[in-house]
């Protein structure tokens, strides 16, 4: 009895431990574009925060904001942070293209991060397409290279 018992309980527990691994691997891995049960964010009125500049971690200088994005839907209105200095601006959409103008900051002198805000600049200076999967924002130039990955933050 005991080992028949040991055998119905390692089948058992393979079979959950096959489910949950099923399971993980749904969530984890999101088909190209989103799925249908794979949230997507908007665009629009959505605060997305920088994670990767240039193939290169996003870096957050002590004491100081986050760099992040929001595009306002009313008035294709841009405001954020490159970390140190606020930035505002234009942006327009027409399908996947994207464009940014009129980008404007304060001009703060931060004891760190002004390259990398100079960068990310930079970078919004050449965006012409972008890509929306699941909650990741990607800015795409005009020969399509990556130059920006931003992550939809909920605000509470």
């Amino acid at each position: 009895m005991h080992g028949t018992s040991g055998v119905i309980g390692s089948r058992w527990l393979r079979g959950i431990v096959a489910i949950g691994l099923a399971g993980l691997g749904a969530c984890a891995v999101a088909p190209e574009g989103g799925g249908a049960n794979v949230p997507r964010a908007s665009l629009t009125d959505t605060y997305w925060k920088l994670v990767a500049l240039g193939g290169q971690p996003a870096q957050v200088a002590d004491g100081q904001r986050e760099p992040h994005l929001v595009l306002h839907r009313e008035a294709e209105r841009l405001a954020g942070s490159g970390g140190c200095n606020r930035l505002m601006g234009r942006w327009r959409v027409d399908g996947e293209g994207l464009a940014f103008s009129q980008i404007a900051t304060t001009r703060m002198a931060c004891p760190a991060g002004m390259e990398q805000e100079n960068r990310f600049l930079a970078a919004l200076g050449t965006v012409a397409r972008h890509r929306i999967e699941g909650e990741q924002l990607t800015l795409i130039d005009a020969s399509g290279a990556v130059v920006a990955r931003l992550q939809a933050v909920a605000l509470r």
